[in-house]
């Protein structure tokens, strides 16, 4: 995999993340839980939902 290929792969990965923040809020999960299920920051998951 080249490096290119590894960058887009992990910037990828990371939007997924995002992406699943407003799914498990409609769940119930917490701010603090949904950062620790997706080894995000709290703040950056806070930061996120606004």
């Amino acid at each position: 995999m080249s490096h290119k290929e590894t960058e887009q792969a992990l910037q990828q990965e990371a939007q997924a993340r995002r992406d699943a923040i407003p799914r498990l809020l409609d769940l119930g999960l917490s701010a603090q839980q949904i950062a620790e299920a997706l080894d995000l920051s709290l703040e950056e998951v806070r930061r996120l939902v606004r």
